[in-house]
């Protein structure tokens, strides 16, 4: 409230951020005035008078704890939702918006980088709808469920890869398909990871989980012959090719490796980890090892590695662990509303 020239100035500012003023004869009438505009500029902005925009850019402040490829879905969807509806109130907003998004990443991406995508709009739009808008979630469009993958290496395959390779690119496809790691774990392996005594590498691996395995003879050999360094968080990778070596680097040798060696150009390095798992299943026929193995929190993300190695057993139990799973996620959703 201000005072100038013996009058009284309501001074607030609406759900836009725009100053507003009023004149008033008295202060208490003024002050009265003000704290009265402001609570409803709040509750209107809650209410879905914010712009699409700026309930985006709080939604994606809000996110925190993801992976890499996590942080991309969030900032595609978010980029795409400023770009088609930024200045729109929440209130106005349709499920059409974000159905038109769905429609322009089906030209884009595959079917799994999709299926991510909805996951992320889908909490965006229960985002909004808890500012306003309505039916977003419930006529959000669905898009296809991606597929387990079947692509292994054959034996020879690997071998012949193996071959081809420098040490150090041999000692990436050993921690991936001896140990079960993935690309970006592979590449942090260090000493301080690794107890010769023992023989074990253990990581802190997705998720924050730890991992552990048994190193076998033919990696033991080549993490011997690894650069003794002052800094044991220093990547083995790093010591045995003498310089920085990224994620990126690693994938543009797994392309010209392909090329020298002939194998199926469709191969990406996480079918190491595949083929590892369905071997080690064929062998023990036990899901709980390969859970283990792969460091998975969850039964039905393992079983979509090894599903192709016996579907007539494995297909059904993948089904009935989805329903009791939605389920249990479902009865734990009630008992939280509920318990509020």
């Amino acid at each position: 409230m201000k005072v100038k020239n013996g009058k009284f100035y309501a001074d607030w500012r609406d759900e836009n951020g725009e100053r507003k003023r009023r004149v008033f004869p008295n202060a208490r009438e003024a002050r009265k005035y003000q704290e009265a505009m402001r609570a409803e500029a709040r509750a209107r902005k809650l209410q879905g008078i914010g712009s699409v925009g700026e309930e985006t850019a709080r939604w994606l402040e809000g996110q925190s704890g993801l992976t890499a490829r996590d942080r991309w879905h969030q900032r595609t969807v978010a980029k795409g939702m400023i770009e088609v509806a930024s200045k729109l109130p929440v209130r106005d907003l349709t499920y059409m918006i974000p159905n038109s998004l769905l429609e322009r990443w089906k030209q884009k991406y595959s079917v799994a980088a999709l299926y991510n995508l909805r996951f992320r709009l889908k909490s965006l739009c229960a985002w909004f709808e808890l500012r306003g808008a309505q039916g977003l979630v419930k006529n959000l469009q669905r898009t296809p469920t991606p597929q387990p993958r079947q692509v292994l290496l054959e034996p020879s395959e690997l071998q012949k890869m193996k071959e081809f390779s420098p040490p150090w690119f041999r000692c990436f496809l050993l921690l991936c398909f001896d140990g079960g790691l993935r690309r970006g774990e592979a590449v942090r392996v260090a000493p301080k990871h690794y107890s010769p005594e023992t023989g074990k590498i253990t990581i802190e691996v997705k998720k924050r989980r730890v991992q552990s395995f048994q190193v076998t003879d033919e990696l033991r050999e080549i993490l011997a012959f690894a650069a003794k360094t002052e800094d044991p968080a220093t990547p083995f990778l790093e010591s045995l090719r003498g310089r920085l070596v990224t994620r990126g680097g690693v994938e543009r040798w797994w392309t010209k490796i392909k090329k020298q060696t002939g194998v199926n150009p469709t191969l990406t390095s996480h079918d190491l980890r595949r083929t590892a798992a369905t071997e080690l299943y064929l062998q023990t026929k036990s899901i709980a090892v390969c859970q283990a193995f792969l460091g998975h929190a969850n039964p039905i993300t393992t079983l979509r590695y090894i599903v192709h190695a016996d579907n007539l057993l494995l297909k059904p139990m993948v089904e009935q662990m989805k329903v009791a799973f939605t389920r249990r996620t479902a009865s734990g959703s009630i008992a939280r509303v509920e318990g509020a």
